[in-house]
C-alpha cells in the first residue's frame, strides 16, 4: 500500500507543496501560480510512479523486520549469566559486534551463548582516546564503570537482514549505590562516528590542525551549514566539534533505561554534538534526533516523567528529539544551575525547558552526568501547543532557526518598529503588542537580570530565542502571531566566574537603548512605556519575592544535591579537570559548588530591591503581606506571575508601582472581595485588585 501525504507552507515570498510517499519526497516551490492547480498537474506527474512503485512496496512491507531475541534484557545484574541469542527462522545465520558497531555479515558470527561478566575492572578504551580538548589531554586515572555490549543482526537464507537489536549488561555494579534513580542512557555507534580523524564529530581531528595551519578562518555559518560553530573566531581553537550541519550529523541508537526498571525503549536517531564553546570541553553536549530515514519520526514515550505541555492540556509524550547537556558554563563546577533556575520559573509566561539527570554510556563505557534536556523545534511547538510544526518560526541569535529565511523580515518588522518608534505614545505601544507578548519578554528579561545573565540577550546578544507562528491561527491562544521568548543556557550567572557575582548589577546596561545588544534596545525603548515600566518593575520585584524566594531556593536546592550531588563527582573523575579529579575531593568539591548556588541566591535575595530602587530611581521599597486565612477556599497570584500562594505571603515592592493580586478559588467556594489597609485601591474588578502599596500594606481575601 502506498501511503501519500501533502503539506502546503505559504510564505510572504513563496509557497512550497510537498507530496510524500512513504519513501520518496517529491516538492514544487512555485510563485503565484494556484494551488488547485498545481496539485493537479503534480499528481498526473507522479501517477505512473506510484503504479511503478506500488508492486515494489508491497513487496517491501513484507520485509522480515524483527531482530533477534536476547534471552535477557538490557540492564543491571549481580553476577555472570549465560547470554543466548535466537530468531525465529532457524535457517537464519546471526552476526554480532561487541564494540558498539551496526553488525553486518562481516561481523562474528553467533555460534552459540556466551557468559557475560563485569568489565568494569577492564582497560579503558574510549576513555584513554587523546585529541578531544584543545586544552587538556585529560585521561582518567581509574578504570571507569563498563558495560557488555552485544549487537546482533540476523541474515535469512534468500539474503534479506533483520532489524539490529542491541543489549547493554552491567554485571556486578550497584546501580542505586552508583547512580541512584537516575534513568540510565546507553548509547551505541560506530567509534568511527566520534573519534576518527578525517570526520570524528567528537573530536579535534582535521578541522583543528587546518585551524592551526591557518587554512580556516574560524567563521561559521547557519547550523544547516557544514561549516564551524558561529562562535569561532581565528583566536579560538575549533576542531571536528566545532562542525554543524547534515553532513556531521552521525547515526546512533539510544537505549533508555528508567531508574525504576520499568520498560524503556530503543531507538535509532542522528546524533550531533551541541552547544557553544562548551564544545571545546572533554565532556560534550549531545543532540539526539529522531528522522525517517533512521526509522522513526520521534519517541513516543514519557521522556521527562510529570514534563507538562505549555498549553497546560496535559504531559508531553513525545518528543521528536532533546538533549544530553554537560553543564555549559557549569560543566565543571556543580552541573546545576539551568536545570535548577528553569525549575524555578517554569510557571512564567516563556518557554522553559524540563529535564532530568541521567547517566550515558557509549558503547558500554562511562561517559557522565548529563542532563537530559527538551529540545526547541517546530515539533516542540507542536508537541506542547497543537499548532503544527510547519507553521513555526524560530529565531534564535538574530538568525531564522526553524522555518526559511523569508521569515525573518517579520522579526525585524517588529524589531525595527519597536525600536523605531515612541513606546511612550499609547497607539505605538498597541500595535507593538500585537508583534511582542510583553508579559513574555518582561518577564524573561527581569530573570536575566535577576540571575545576573553575562551569557544573554543583553551583555553580549547571545542564548537567546523567541517564536511565533507564520500563519494566524485562531484554534490556539498562543497562534495569534506575537514573539514569545524561550529561555535556555543560564549557567554564565548566579556566581559561578567572579564577574556575576551577588552584587554584580547590570541593571543599567540591560535597560539601555543605545547598547548593542538586541535585549538592551527592546527594552530600553519599551520602558518609554509607563504600563510596560510598571510590569517590569513588578517582574523584577517578583523574581525576588516569588520565584527566588529564599525558603523555595533552598527546597530545591536539596533536591538537586541529592540527584547531582551523587552523580557529578564520578563524573568530574572521568572528564577533569585533573585539579579537581585528582588532587581534590570530587564529593567535597560538588557540595561547595551546590552550596555556592544556594549561597548567591540567598545574597541576591537581599541586595535585589535596592537595585531595583536605583536603577527606576524609586523611593524606599514597602512590605506587602498578602492574607488568605482559609487555605482551603482556593489560592492567589501576584501580577505577572502564575504561580499560585495559599495562607501567607509578604514581598517588597515600591509606592510608585501598583500591585496587582488575583483570588484563584477553589472548586464549589464563591471569592467576595479584597480588604486592603495601607494602600490605595486604583482598580478592583471581580477576583482581582490593584492598588498602590503604603507603608505596611495587608491585603485580606474573604469569601462568603
Amino acid at each position: 500500500m502506498v501511503a501519500i501525504s501533502y503539506e502546503i507552507k505559504e510564505t510572504k515570498y513563496h509557497l512550497m507543496i510537498k507530496i510524500k510517499s512513504n519513501k520518496r519526497l517529491i516538492a514544487a516551490s512555485v510563485i503565484g501560480i494556484p494551488v488547485v492547480l498545481i496539485l493537479c498537474v503534480l499528481l498526473v506527474g507522479i501517477n505512473g510512479y506510484l503504479k511503478e512503485r506500488a508492486a515494489v512496496r508491497t513487496a517491501e512491507t513484507t520485509l522480515q523486520e524483527d531482530a533477534p531475541i536476547f534471552n535477557i534484557s538490557s540492564g543491571f545484574y549481580a553476577g555472570p549469566f549465560e547470554l543466548t541469542i535466537s530468531y525465529p527462522d532457524p535457517g537464519a545465520q546471526i552476526y554480532c559486534t561487541f564494540d558498539g558497531s551496526v553488525p553486518t555479515e562481516d561481523s562474528e558470527p553467533y555460534t552459540g551463548g556466551f557468559v557475560l561478566d563485569n568489565r568494569s575492572g577492564y582497560s579503558n578504551y574510549l576513555s584513554a582516546i587523546t585529541g578531544i580538548n584543545p586544552n587538556e589531554d585529560y585521561i582518567p586515572g581509574v578504570s571507569v564503570i563498563k558495560g557488555n555490549v552485544i549487537r546482533a543482526v540476523a541474515v535469512l537464507p534468500d539474503g534479506r537482514t533483520s532489524k539490529v537489536a542491541s543489549g547493554t549488561y552491567f554485571i556486578g555494579i550497584d546501580r542505586v549505590a552508583a547512580f541512584g534513580p537516575a534513568p540510565v542512557i546507553s548509547l551505541y555507534t560506530d567509534a568511527d562516528n566520534l573519534f576518527s580523524y578525517e570526520d570524528g564529530i567528537y573530536v579535534l581531528g582535521k578541522t583543528y590542525d587546518e585551524w592551526l595551519a591557518g587554512d580556516n578562518d574560524g567563521h561559521a555559518a547557519a547550523d544547516d551549514a557544514t561549516t564551524v560553530n558561529d562562535a569561532a573566531t581565528a583566536d579560538e581553537p575549533i576542531g571536528n566539534f566545532s562542525n554543524r550541519g547534515n553532513e556531521w550529523e552521525r547515526p546512533a541508537t539510544v537505549e533508555y533505561m528508567p531508574g525504576d526498571g520499568s520498560a524503556g525503549f530503543v531507538s535509532d536517531v542522528g546524533m550531533r554534538i551541541m552547544g557553544g564553546a562548551s564544545r571545546s570541553n572533554s565532556q560534550k553536549s549531545f543532540r539526539l534526533k529522531c528522522r525517517k530515514k533512521y526509522g522513526s519520526k520521534y519517541i513516543d514515550y514519557d521522556l521527562i516523567p510529570g514534563n507538562l505541555r505549555s498549553d497546560g492540556t496535559g504531559e508531553v509524550s513525545k518528543y521528536r528529539s532533546f538533549i544530553l547537556r554537560n553543564g555549559g558554563n557549569d560543566c565543571d563546577y556543580g552541573k546545576i544551575r539551568d536545570p535548577f533556575i528553569q525549575e524555578m520559573v517554569s510557571t512564567r509566561n516563556f518557554e522553559t525547558q524540563d529535564s532530568e539527570p541521567v547517566v550515558v554510556f557509549i558503547n558500554g563505557e562511562y561517559w557522565g552526568c548529563y542532563t537530559l534536556v527538551e529540545d526547541y523545534s517546530g515539533e516542540y511547538i507542536e508537541y506542547n501547543y497543537g499548532i503544527s510544526e510547519d507553521n513555526v518560526i524560530i529565531v534564535k541569535n538574530g538568525k531564522i532557526e526553524e522555518g526559511f529565511e523569508e521569515d525573518m523580515p517579520s522579526f525585524y518588522e517588529m524589531e525595527e518598529f519597536i525600536m523605531g518608534n515612541d513606546m511612550s505614545i499609547p497607539a505605538n505601544y498597541s500595535v507593538a503588542c500585537d508583534m511582542l507578548d510583553m508579559e513574555s519578554f518582561a518577564s524573561y528579561c527581569a530573570l536575566n537580570i535577576y540571575i545576573c545573565n553575562k551569557d544573554s540577550i543583553f551583555v553580549n546578544d547571545n542564548n537567546w530565542e523567541m517564536w511565533r507562528v507564520r500563519r494566524i491561527d485562531k484554534m490556539h491562544p498562543c497562534g495569534d502571531g506575537k514573539w514569545r521568548m524561550m529561555c535556555f543556557d543560564t549557567d554564565y550567572s548566579s556566581g559561578i566566574y567572579e564577574d556575576v557575582g551577588v552584587n554584580e548589577d547590570i541593571m543599567g546596561a540591560a535597560c539601555d537603548e543605545n547598547n548593542t545588544a538586541t535585549g538592551s534596545r527592546l527594552l530600553g525603548a519599551l520602558l518609554a512605556n509607563n504600563e510596560f515600566r510598571d510590569m517590569f518593575i513588578t517582574d523584577l520585584c517578583d523574581m525576588r519575592n516569588l520565584d527566588f524566594e529564599k525558603s523555595r531556593v533552598s527546597e530545591a536546592i536539596e533536591k538537586y544535591r541529592a540527584q547531582y550531588g551523587l552523580l557529578v563527582p564520578y563524573s568530574l573523575i572521568r572528564f577533569g579537570p585533573e585539579s579537581i579529579a585528582r588532587f581534590m575531593d570530587p564529593n567535597k568539591y560538588v557540595s561547595d559548588c551546590i552550596d555556592g548556588v544556594e549561597q548567591w541566591f540567598t545574597g541576591r535575595y537581599e541586595v535585589f530591591p535596592e537595585q531595583i530602587k536605583r536603577g527606576f530611581d524609586l523611593s524606599d521599597c514597602v512590605s506587602v503581606t498578602v492574607v488568605q486565612p482559609d487555605i482551603s477556599k482556593g489560592s492567589f497570584t501576584l501580577n505577572n506571575s502564575n504561580l499560585e500562594k495559599t495562607g501567607e505571603y509578604n514581598g517588597l515592592y515600591f509606592r510608585e508601582v501598583p500591585v496587582t493580586v488575583t483570588a484563584r478559588p477553589a472548586d464549589g467556594e464563591v471569592f467576595d472581595h479584597w480588604q486592603v489597609e495601607g494602600g490605595m485601591v486604583v482598580d478592583s474588578e471581580g477576583s482581582r485588585i490593584t492598588f498602590f502599596p503604603d507603608g505596611e500594606c495587608v491585603v485580606t481575601a474573604v469569601y462568603d
